[in-house]
């Protein structure tokens, strides 16, 4: 501690929507703030589906940045005026942007970043976004006092396209809280029509390209003809639209729900049969992590990256190819009929508890612990 003052770390994001990087740096706010430091949550745009659970004793600062271009700029001004202890800094390019503010505004305190997802296959990385990371990737990097990415895949996927040594990144999975007693599903309708099936799948995600829940809605098509079966997809997106279209002209209205984003996931996995992720890329995949310390059985593809780390290669839950809707469904119609361990599966999930992930991380943080780490 500075004297009687609490060390102060500053949490970047670009909003506090309903995504998993969002929802990672809320329990290491919690954390943090259990460990007697001050917390400021620093967002790029206010609002976002999370604000409600930001934790008691976290301030939320919004930079109101209009457009992209502006975000160096009111970042040093914000650096410049808080000289925060700490800040960790989460998705590029938020993440770069913040270094070269930090170098601006001539901040003291330790700049840890965080990537969140795996750059083969995120968008954040086409055409210009490539071009830039590899021009600038390497410099800017360079600029924070650590570097974390959320899984070994995430880890060399960033060591390739910005071209910096692996050995400069370090891995720190995920802290996803084990379940304590749930709340009851508040939707009756939505209740009494889920638990109007032998079995009961539940895919977790925002309705955007990266979840491809249009194979898995494609691959639910399938699975109705061999099981009683109905799908829940808990998520809000600008995919909405087309799949619901999608739904519609497959006829398959009666067996697909997509009822929002719901802050109280652990009410509807604790009901559910088999937990379904069908991604095209991931960071880590926490919904994964939520599904084994819940004991349900897990379908996952094998995405770059994450799935097969949490599942350990197929022997906590099922893998298969990125995009085969075939391949879904007879896996999760395996999945429904396979006999499950769940006291495995719950053994599995604790090895994300928050505790000891926030301790990972306040040990970059904090100038003192970085220096015994």
């Amino acid at each position: 501690m500075n004297g009687t003052r609490a060390k102060l770390i500053s949490i970047v994001l670009p909003t506090l929507g309903g995504g998993g990087a969002e929802r990672v740096n809320i329990e290491l706010a919690r954390e943090f703030l259990r460990m007697g430091y001050a917390v400021e949550f620093v967002v790029m745009q206010g609002g976002g589906e999370l604000i409600g659970i930001v934790p008691e004793g976290a301030t939320v600062t919004d930079l109101g940045v209009p457009r992209f271009r502006y975000t160096v700029a009111r970042l040093r001004r914000y650096f410049a005026s808080r000289r925060p202890d700490a800040a960790l800094v989460s998705m590029w390019p938020l993440t770069g942007a913040a270094l070269a503010a930090c170098k601006l505004a001539k901040v003291s305190g330790r700049i840890v970043v965080a990537e969140h997802v795996d750059f083969r296959g995120a968008p954040q990385l086409e055409r210009l976004s490539r071009a830039f990371m590899r021009t600038v990737g390497r410099p800017l990097y360079r600029l924070a006092d650590a570097i974390v990415c959320v899984s070994q895949g995430a880890r060399a996927a960033l060591a390739a396209e910005a071209r910096i040594p692996t050995e400069l990144i370090t891995v720190i999975y995920n802290p996803v809280r084990p379940p304590s007693d749930p709340l009851p599903i508040d939707d009756a309708a939505l209740r009494d029509w889920w638990f109007g099936a032998d079995v009961r799948l539940i895919a977790i995600g925002r309705l955007i390209a990266q979840k491809d829940h249009a194979t898995l809605i494609r691959s639910f098509d399938r699975v109705r003809q061999r099981l009683d079966a109905r799908l829940l997809i808990l998520g809000e997106g600008p995919q909405r639209g087309m799949l619901e279209r999608l739904v519609n002209e497959l006829g398959l209205g009666d067996g697909i729900r997509l009822p929002g984003f719901k802050h109280n996931v652990a009410s509807y996995l604790d009901a559910a049969s088999v937990l379904v992720l069908s991604s095209r890329w991931e960071g880590l995949g926490n919904v994964l992590i939520e599904a084994l310390q819940h004991g349900v059985p897990v379908v996952s593809t094998d995405c770059p990256s994450g799935p097969a780390e949490v599942l350990e290669g197929g022997r906590l839950g099922t893998l298969v190819a990125v995009g085969d809707a075939d391949a879904l469904a007879d896996a999760i119609a395996a999945a429904v009929h396979a006999p499950v361990n769940k006291d495995a599966l719950r053994r599995a999930g604790q090895r994300y508890e928050p505790r000891a992930i926030a301790e990972a991380y306040v040990a970059l943080l904090d100038a003192d612990r970085a220096g015994t780490a």
